[in-house]
């Protein structure tokens, strides 16, 4: 399939599919030399994962969830130390 059929089936940006084809995160996507150059995706490639989902490095993996509580907590304790 073509960029753009990917990008239809993908329901992406068809500039962002060209570009997760050139950074290598769609498996056994070629680039064909014709006349005009174009690249070719395999019917069967599944869409790339989400990148915005990468861990948090200052909650070192945990839930943001969880760590803004533990904050909270925190600040608690804190602020009734004070006021003691």
């Amino acid at each position: 399939m073509t960029l753009m059929q990917a990008a239809v089936k993908w329901n992406l940006s068809l500039n962002w599919v060209r570009e997760l084809v050139r950074s290598g995160r769609i498996s056994g996507a070629k680039l064909v030399n014709a006349p005009v150059p174009y690249y070719e995706i395999p019917d069967d490639a599944p869409k790339p994962g989400s990148m915005a989902r990468l861990p948090n490095r200052k909650t070192s993996g945990k839930p943001v969830k969880e760590a803004s509580l533990k904050r909270r907590e925190y600040r608690q304790k804190k602020y009734a130390a004070e006021e003691k």
